[in-house]
C-alpha cells in the first residue's frame, strides 16, 4: 500500500531542512552516526512515552489549530501541556529528524510504504527500529532513508494517529523555539 508520495515528500523534506538550517541546526557539519543517533533518541523518548501511558489526545490536532487562531501563547501552551513528549510527538520528532537529513544531504524520497508492526511491546518495536537503523549507521543511501520513514509510519498506523498532522504540529511549535530551540548544542 502506497501511503505517501515521493514529490509531497522531498517537498517536505526541503521545507523541514530549511527550517534547521535557518535554526542554526546546520550551522556546523553534523556525523552521520550523531544524526541517527539522534533520531534513536526520539524512538527512545517514543518508547518512554508509552511505557508511562502519555498519548496525545484525539482531536489534538484540530485543538491545537483552533489554539492557534487564537494567538500563538495559546498554541503553545496547549502544545507544551498535551502533546509536547507524547508517542505521537516523539514519532513526528523521528519523522521530522529523518527529513531534514535527507534534505541536508540531497537524498531523494521515494513513495513510502509503510511496514507492517505486529509487536505488541513497544521495547520491540524499539529495537526492531534500532536494528534498522545499525547498518546505515556508516553510509545511508536515499532507499536507506526511506527505510526508516516507512518503519515510522507503520509505527503511526500500528499506533492509530496522524503522523502528517501531527509532524505539522510540531513544526509549528519548533518554529517558535528559536535557534537551535534555545541553545541546544546539536
Amino acid at each position: 500500500m502506497k501511503i505517501l508520495e515521493s514529490r509531497y515528500l522531498n517537498e517536505l523534506s526541503a521545507k523541514v531542512n530549511t527550517r534547521a538550517n535557518n535554526n542554526g541546526w546546520w550551522d556546523t557539519p553534523r556525523p552521520l552516526r550523531r544524526t541517527l543517533g539522534l533520531v534513536i533518541t526520539e524512538m527512545s523518548e517514543a518508547v518512554e512515552a508509552v511505557r508511562v501511558g502519555r498519548f496525545a489526545p484525539n482531536g489534538c490536532i484540530s485543538t491545537a489549530r483552533n489554539c492557534m487562531d487564537e494567538g500563538l501563547d495559546v498554541f503553545v501552551s496547549y502544545f507544551g501541556g498535551v502533546v509536547k513528549d507524547t508517542l505521537e510527538d516523539e514519532i513526528a520528532d523521528s519523522f521530522i529528524r529523518v527529513l531534514d537529513f535527507i534534505g541536508q544531504e540531497k537524498l531523494f524520497c521515494r513513495d513510502l510504504v509503510p511496514v507492517i508492526i505486529s509487536e505488541k511491546d513497544p521495547m520491540d518495536f524499539f529495537v526492531n527500529f534500532v536494528k534498522l537503523v545499525n547498518p546505515r549507521f556508516d553510509n545511508i543511501s536515499s532507499d536507506g532513508a526511506c527505510d526508516l520513514l516507512d518503519y515510522l509510519v507503520g509505527c503511526a498506523i500500528h499506533f492509530d494517529f496522524d503522523l502528517l498532522g501531527h509532524v505539522s504540529m510540531k513544526l509549528d511549535y519548533n518554529a517558535t523555539r528559536g535557534i537551535r530551540h534555545g541553545g541546544k548544542g546539536f
